[in-house]
């Protein structure tokens, strides 16, 4: 049941930061379609999210390795 939770965290992480993206690529250029800019958009929110997952692992490692 953890892992369903922090995979469900996983994912609403990445589409916030899609939805962001959506926002920004918006505002920059608004010049592309409806599918390049959720293409885009989740691309980066991908990868913006794994970036955002990966310092949470690495602070929860180190807040484990300072108790013991």
């Amino acid at each position: 049941m953890k892992a369903i939770s922090k995979f469900l965290e996983n994912v609403m992480g990445i589409l916030i930061y899609t939805v962001v993206f959506i926002i920004f690529i918006g505002i920059a250029n608004n010049t592309l379609t409806t599918r390049e800019y959720v293409g885009y958009a989740l691309i980066l929110g991908f990868f913006a999210g794994m970036i955002n997952n990966i310092e949470r692992v690495l602070r929860e490692l180190f807040d484990k390795r300072k108790e013991g």
